[in-house]
């Protein structure tokens, strides 16, 4: 499968993209668990060709077949296994083309959204509130770019086996018109982009005195929330998991707001050709928060198994499977990345179930 005709070098999507939205493409449910139960297309065309060639083995089957003095009438088995044949692959063709004509359908709301919106930039636009505004259009459609493409390539390999197999060829060519009618909007859109965005870079520069002052008010929010974090309680082994729960949550409240500003600000970050917000520092941020969490749901794990034997009976205890429950432990918390390893909450446990031991 290539698509190098529809991607740069620098933008080929995963293994794991293209696996997901054909199976999304293929799929009658949006149920992402059952996703992987979903056959490629690559399958139906397996399941296809045996069909066609039962047709194409019973075709040169003669009407009958003379064993000694015995005739034997071969044309109602001919029959019924040809209609079966027949009605299998217009099942399979049915069920492509309808697949194929949802996926047109949900490109053809999603360009009837985006059209008019980056139609509508004059490059006249002022002030940064507007800017924010078209720099979510932009990332939409960006976001939007790898799995539309993915898709339509899937819909031009799809329409090549309808081609091939279905017998309503006035309903596949419809849908083959209404394919290169979206692909060609699709591209008209991506050009109007890079012309609003050609429209708009004079503006840009015009007021980039005030947007470079937001775009270092936005560094500073994403400073001022790593102080916040790395003078939390959340590295400290004294909170209790509800305590550092609540406190978690509120950072990974503040984390979805900026991520979602981000997207702006990079926009016009790299509209105005500077360097002003350092993402990476975000990038920081999150993974920290993601180890802590991980952290935290650890120990929590831990601190209740510690507690159970605690509260055990000495007499009742035992000192075999205790040893056994403190080794789990203890390779479960040494599991864990090794940034963690100098926190007081990771060298805290750690001591507490070495004590046990």
């Amino acid at each position: 499968m290539l698509y190098r005709s529809v991607y740069s070098l620098g933008s080929m999507p995963t293994a794991e993209l293209i696996d997901h939205v054909e199976r999304s493409f293929l799929s009658a449910t949006n149920q992402k668990q059952d996703l992987q139960k979903i056959p490629l297309l690559q399958e139906f065309e397996n399941e296809m060709k045996i069909y066609q060639a039962c047709l194409s083995d019973l075709s040169s089957l003669p009407d009958c077949w003379n064993v000694q003095w015995i005739r034997i009438d071969l044309r109602p088995i001919k029959q019924t296994l040809t209609s079966l044949s027949h009605k299998w692959l217009w099942k399979f063709c049915g069920y492509l083309h309808d697949q194929t004509s949802e996926s047109l359908n949900n490109v053809d709301g999603f360009l009837g959204a985006m059209e008019p919106e980056i139609e509508s930039i004059t490059g006249l636009e002022r002030d940064t509130e507007t800017f924010m505004k078209i720099m979510r259009l932009f990332n939409s459609v960006s976001s939007k770019q790898q799995e539309v493409e993915i898709r339509f390539e899937l819909m031009r390999r799809t329409l090549s086996l309808l081609k091939m197999y279905s017998s309503s060829n006035k309903s596949e060519s419809i849908l083959h018109d209404k394919y290169q009618t979206i692909i060609n909007r699709w591209q008209n859109l991506k050009t109007k982009v890079m012309q609003a965005k050609q429209r708009l870079g004079p503006t840009l520069k015009e007021e980039s005195t005030l947007i470079i002052e937001d775009l270092k008010s936005f560094q500073s929010k994403i400073d001022q929330f790593i102080i916040d974090l790395n003078q939390s309680n959340l590295f400290q082994h004294q909170l209790t998991f509800i305590q550092a729960q609540a406190i978690l949550n509120q950072f990974l409240n503040r984390q979805k707001q900026l991520d979602k500003q981000a997207l702006d600000y990079k926009q016009l970050q790299s509209l105005l050709d500077t360097n002003i917000v350092d993402f990476s520092k975000l990038d920081l941020f999150r993974e920290t928060l993601k180890h802590l969490t991980l952290t935290w749901k650890t120990v929590k794990d831990i601190r209740q198994n510690l507690e159970e034997i605690k509260q055990e009976q000495w007499q009742k205890l035992d000192s075999k499977q205790v040893l056994l429950s403190s080794d789990k432990h203890l390779e479960n918390l040494q599991s864990l990345p090794k940034l963690v390893r100098s926190w007081d909450i990771y060298t805290f446990t750690e001591d507490h179930i070495k004590r046990i031991k």
